[in-house]
């Protein structure tokens, strides 16, 4: 997903998720499932999905090997789903922590999109605005 997200110059957003975890499936069901989410994300996104929970499998980050339990620990996280959101090139940008409905999704989605993290708007401003400036 780095390599893909660098070539693409496209900010990455990783779904750290259990197979247990109930909000995870509805994340998936309801949130990634939204046809307005699936677009943003196939269009403006690098999408990754890790299983927290596999130690089994192997990523690179930051030019280092990690499990996915590794990565997960590395990243500080403990709530599921976690929603992480790295820039192009790898950096991270912010996480969120539980569902997300469709709806707040695809404002975060845009807000990110938008780069407004970059113009120091909070995300609060950004939906009373509806755009960074």
């Amino acid at each position: 997903g780095i390599a893909k997200a660098r070539t693409e110059n496209k900010p990455i957003f990783v779904e750290f998720y259990t197979d247990w975890c109930i909000f995870c499936r509805k994340f998936q069901k309801e949130t990634i499932k939204d046809r307005k989410v699936e677009r943003m994300l196939s269009e403006n996104f690098v999408y990754v999905r890790l299983n927290a929970e596999k130690s089994e499998n192997r990523v690179r980050y930051n030019g280092k090997s990690f499990s996915n339990v590794e990565l997960t620990q590395a990243f500080g996280i403990n709530a599921y789903p976690s929603l992480v959101f790295l820039d192009a090139k790898s950096k991270p940008i912010t996480m969120l922590s539980g569902f997300v409905p469709p709806h707040k999704f695809v404002a975060v989605l845009d807000y990110i999109d938008q780069k407004c993290y970059e113009t120091q708007i909070s995300f609060r401003e950004f939906t009373k605005k509806g755009s960074c400036n």
